[in-house]
């Protein structure tokens, strides 16, 4: 499609653009969400410049292990040779695992662990707004389509052999709709923390369902199931026995 754009003369990846847009867009609602509920915008700093550290990390990884020869990179990498890491290439799933767990890194080094459920109350309806423009990005770049489709909206993409659906904005698009969902319910609900919990079983079931819809094959798969839908199970299976914990400890409370 549009794989680069030009920005004051300059040629762009449209996807590293729209990633970066989706960053400091989610961060921006992070923070005001944050000071709203009147917590520490210092340890917010830390929370989310660990998460994107992590999350950076994390999505490199997984594309690594899902999509290329681990023992090639391996042997590269102890060559000294880095050009896989620099090289295009995410898994999301990578990056929200991964940005989970450097956001709780980062609360433990501010000293803000006790207030973690806070924080992702706040944070996470920003998530699905980054995550909405790395889809817009995955668009214009021509990754991550549907299934061939010979509708009105069908996209003909460089490496497609036909027109395909563009599954992309449709995930754009549910993503902030399930972040107006996560706001409305962190408005209404007096249980910390049901913001990550709630995202998690949301998108890992609405990711699990897209993927039989994705026409690309650059990811990996067993048994009939993608990788991330077998991640989608995981994810839906752990946050959904976290939530119960977490409710049958509020109502014990």
């Amino acid at each position: 499609m549009y794989p680069w754009v030009c920005v004051l003369g300059r040629a762009i990846p449209s996807y590293g653009l729209c990633m970066a847009l989706g960053i400091l867009v989610s961060c921006w609602i992070a923070l005001a969400r944050a000071r709203g509920s009147r917590l520490d915008a210092n340890n917010l700093i830390v929370i989310v410049a660990c998460a994107l550290a992590f999350g950076l990390l994390g999505a490199k990884l997984l594309y690594l292990i899902a999509s290329c020869d681990v023992g090639a990179v391996v042997a590269r990498l102890s060559r000294g040779d880095f050009s896989d890491l620099a090289s295009g290439g995410q898994v999301y799933y990578g990056g929200l695992l991964g940005g989970v767990l450097g956001a709780w890194v980062g609360a433990r080094i501010s000293g803000a662990d006790g207030e973690f459920p806070l924080y992702c109350d706040a944070v996470v309806p920003a998530i699905p707004v980054g995550h909405a423009f790395g889809r817009v990005g995955c668009f214009l770049g021509g990754c991550c389509y549907g299934l061939p489709c010979g509708a009105w909206c069908a996209v003909t993409f460089p490496g497609a052999a036909q027109p395909v659906f563009p599954l992309q904005l449709l995930e754009a698009a549910l993503n902030l709709a399930l972040a107006i969902a996560l706001v409305c319910c962190a408005k209404k609900s007096r249980l910390r923390g049901l913001a990550l919990h709630l995202y998690l079983l949301l998108y890992s079931a609405a990711r699990f369902v897209l993927e039989f819809f994705r026409g690309d094959e650059i990811r990996g798969s067993a048994l009939g199931l993608s990788t991330s839908q077998w991640i989608s199970m995981g994810v839906f299976a752990l946050a959904g026995a976290l939530l119960l914990r977490k409710m049958r400890g509020k109502k014990g409370a």
